[in-house]
């Protein structure tokens, strides 16, 4: 497993979380064409994004989720508190984000735990787990 931001500011967060099969998302704070010019970078293929977390509703965490579920049909995961929020900052429909709890879940091989973060809106971290690996966001 191996993590790298690909942007962290209040223009936008990013950070991808992968392996030799997936990449898992979190926070898509930037454009579509940033990321897809970051994996390249990378020489990382989008298309073995798994999805996308959003810790948050505020834009420079999700900037750019709408255009990434719309191109590649990637699969949005938000807090069930934070979901009405990212409902009217994105303009995605509930239909469009899987909703979850404080339940650890799958996303593909990646394990994912939330805890609370104090911010000015209901927002939650991440453990993410893979293997004997860990990784906190």
């Amino acid at each position: 497993m191996k993590v790298c931001s690909l942007a962290s500011s209040s223009k936008g967060n990013c950070t991808i979380i992968y392996n030799d099969n997936e990449i898992l998302i979190v926070d898509m704070g930037i454009t579509l064409k940033d990321l897809e010019s970051k994996l390249e970078l990378l020489r990382l293929d989008v298309d073995k994004t798994v999805g996308v977390l959003i810790s948050h509703e505020h834009g420079d965490h999700t900037k750019g989720v709408g255009s990434l579920l719309k191109k590649y049909g990637i699969q949005v995961y938000c807090h069930y508190n934070s979901c009405d929020g990212v409902i009217k900052k994105t303009g995605l429909t509930r239909s469009q984000i899987t909703r979850f709890s404080d339940v650890p879940f799958m996303v593909g091989s990646f394990k994912v735990a939330t805890f609370p973060v104090s911010h000015d809106v209901f927002c939650v971290g991440f453990n993410i787990f893979e293997n004997a690996n860990k990784i906190s966001i």
